[in-house]
């Protein structure tokens, strides 16, 4: 399962990710603020050593989606921060007021790609329902595949509105 997601992938993801917050606290400092701030600091967890805290978690789900490592207690927890961080625009004051973020450029991201197949594979161990996208997402496939099987009823699906969800007795019999 996920077979492209290797230690190399999950190095440039943490490149990204802390380009990114560097160029964000730059920004900050260079135009904003009036006092040093401090950039984060290298931590060591389990041996590893990380350049942030946001790594060592984007770490824990990269090995949880892997199954090389158990599902984190707090895994809703880090994946809400994880989006929230992304998502929310700090300046309203509304929870529910999100930024304006091209969908398909999240999930082409690595870090988008990431939180998505957390999400889906923390649905398969609750043994919830999924759509055909979080399923192409553990099988490495595409939606259309999933799709496809559906119509050719060779997997068994529930349709709400215009949206297929197969349930976990169902896609279990893909991983076998």
């Amino acid at each position: 399962m996920l077979e492209d997601l290797t230690e190399e992938w999950f190095e440039e993801l943490s490149k990204e990710v802390e380009i990114g917050m560097a160029k964000l606290l730059s920004d900050l400092k260079e135009n904003y603020l009036t006092k040093e701030i401090e950039y984060p600091s290298t931590i060591n967890i389990l041996g590893k050593k990380y350049n942030y805290k946001l790594e060592a978690e984007l770490y824990r789900l990269f090995k949880y989606v892997k199954n090389e490592w158990q599902k984190p207690k707090e895994i809703e927890n880090i994946i809400k921060k994880i989006k929230s961080m992304v998502w929310k625009n700090p300046f309203l004051h509304d929870e529910e007021e999100r930024v304006e973020i091209n969908w398909s450029q999240w999930e082409e991201s690595k870090l988008g790609k990431l939180i998505s197949i957390a999400e889906a594979k923390l649905k398969f161990d609750n043994k919830e329902t999924l759509s055909p996208k979080e399923l192409s997402l553990l099988l490495n496939v595409t939606p259309n595949a999933i799709r496809k099987k559906i119509q050719e009823d060779r997997l068994d699906a529930i349709k709400k509105k215009r949206q297929w969800y197969v349930e976990h007795k169902e896609y279990i019999k893909l991983f076998d």
